[in-house]
């Protein structure tokens, strides 16, 4: 009799953890990856997804830049999406996981 172990709800696969890792790092990407305006004399950078939290101000009379940072209400913002992101693609990756071993395990009488 082959009986198999259900797993408790809040258990992960190895494979959804890997899943959600490799999202994470994604979300990680888009937030520092530098983003630039065009259309303008000088060419702005501002980083963050999906709110700017550091952009570049205007140069001085040197020609120096300086980085502007609004950080909490930024961050709160991206963090909250990225996390929502991470958590759905996780619940998704695990109902995939758990429905294709579902279908494979034989049924017992």
């Amino acid at each position: 009799m082959t009986d198999v172990a259900k797993r408790r709800w809040f258990q992960f696969h190895l494979a959804s953890a890997v899943v959600m890792l490799v999202v994470a790092g994604g979300m990680v990407g888009q937030n520092l990856k530098l983003r630039y305006h065009a259309g303008e004399q000088w060419r702005p950078a501002f980083m963050g997804w999906p709110c700017t939290f550091a952009f570049e101000s205007a140069p001085d009379n040197y020609g120096r830049f300086d980085w502007q940072w609004a950080l909490f209400p930024a961050v709160a913002i991206n963090f909250a999406t990225c996390m929502g992101i991470v958590i759905a693609v996780g619940v998704s990756a695990e109902a995939l996981l758990r429905y294709r071993n579902r279908r494979t395990q034989p049924t017992v009488p």
